[in-house]
C-alpha cells in the first residue's frame, strides 16, 4: 500500500514536472545546455521531499528545514502551473472549435509565450498571498448548549488545534504565538487532533516547553495525524510526552472537573481516541 501510494506522488509529481518542462521550452525555446539543467532541476525537485525526511530523521534540521521549505514551495508552485496549464489547453480546444466553426483565423487561441507569462504572473501573486496566509491563525468559536444545563452554569472551554505542522517551515516562533493565542482563551481542556508535528529535530528545540507550560485544568490531550508517522513514530511519541500531551491510541478516558464554581454544570467529559467530545453542554474553539 504504501509503496502504491509513493508511486502515485512520484508519477503525478512527475506529470506535473513534465508539463512545466513542455510549457517553458515551447514558450521560451531554451538553448540545450539551458533545457538539460532545467530537466535535472525538475528531475531532482521530484525526490526533494524525500531527501527532505531523510535529512530530518539524520539529525540535520537546518539542511532538513531548506530542502523542505524548497521542496514544497516548488511542488506547490508546479501544481498550480499544472492547473493554470490544463484551462490554457482547453481554452485553446474550445478556441479552436469556435475558429473551425466561423471559419475565421486563430486569433482566440493562447501563444505560449504570453500565456505562460500570464501563467507566472498569477502564481507570483498567488504565493505572495499564501505567505501571508501559512502564519495566520485564526479562531472559530462554537458553542453548544444542552437544555439540561441550569442557564448560571459555567461551561466548559475546550481548545482544538489541527494541522500545525511544526517543523519546518513553522518553527518556534510560529509555535510560541500559538501557545499565546491558546493561554488568551483559557482552555479546560486542549485537544490537538493530528499532523502537530513535522520534524523530528523539534524535541531538542524549545517548543515542547511552549506547550508543556500551558495551563489547562482539565489536561492536555492528542491523537496522531499521517504526518507523525511520516515525521517518525517514536520522535513524534516523544514531542507529544515533552510538550505535556496524553496521547490517545485507541482508547477512552474520562476527566473530571474539579473546580466547585462548575461542579453544578459538569460534572466530566470523555475523550476517546476518535476526538469525540462527549457531555451534556461545552463551549468549544476551534
Amino acid at each position: 500500500m504504501v509503496a502504491l501510494v509513493i508511486l502515485f506522488f512520484v508519477g503525478g509529481y512527475a506529470l506535473l514536472q513534465w508539463i512545466f518542462y513542455h510549457r517553458v521550452c515551447r514558450a521560451f525555446a531554451p538553448s540545450w545546455p539551458s533545457r538539460v539543467a532545467l530537466a535535472f532541476w525538475l528531475a531532482a525537485t521530484v525526490f526533494l521531499p524525500f531527501w527532505s525526511r531523510t535529512l530530518d530523521h539524520a539529525g540535520w534540521g537546518c539542511a532538513a528545514w531548506w530542502t523542505g521549505w524548497t521542496a514544497y514551495t516548488w511542488m506547490v508552485l508546479v501544481f498550480w502551473f499544472g492547473c493554470l496549464t490544463v484551462l490554457v489547453w482547453c481554452w485553446n480546444a474550445v478556441a479552436r472549435l469556435v475558429e473551425r466553426w466561423m471559419e475565421r483565423p486563430a486569433t482566440l487561441r493562447l501563444a505560449p509565450r504570453p500565456a505562460t507569462m500570464t501563467s507566472f504572473a498569477l502564481i507570483a501573486i498567488a504565493a505572495c498571498w499564501g505567505l501571508v496566509e501559512v502564519n495566520a491563525i485564526r479562531v472559530h468559536e462554537i458553542v453548544i448548549r444542552a437544555p439540561l444545563i441550569p442557564p448560571s452554569a459555567k461551561p466548559l472551554r475546550l481548545v482544538q488545534i489541527s494541522d500545525l505542522h511544526l517543523g519546518k517551515p513553522r518553527g518556534v516562533a510560529f509555535a510560541r504565538r500559538i501557545a499565546q493565542k491558546i493561554k488568551t482563551l483559557h482552555p479546560d481542556i486542549l485537544v490537538s487532533t493530528g499532523d502537530f508535528v513535522d520534524a523530528s529535530t523539534l524535541c531538542q528545540s524549545g517548543v515542547p516547553a511552549l506547550f508543556r507550560d500551558l495551563d489547562v485544568p482539565l489536561g492536555k490531550y492528542a491523537v496522531l495525524g499521517n504526518h507523525e508517522y511520516y515525521t517518525g513514530l517514536s520522535a513524534a511519541l516523544a514531542f507529544h510526552d515533552a510538550a505535556g500531551f496524553v496521547l490517545l491510541r485507541g482508547r477512552c478516558m474520562t476527566v473530571a472537573r474539579s473546580r466547585p464554581d462548575a461542579a453544578s454544570a459538569w460534572s466530566s467529559v470523555a475523550v476517546t481516541s476518535e476526538a469525540h467530545i462527549v457531555g451534556p453542554s461545552l463551549q468549544v474553539t476551534m
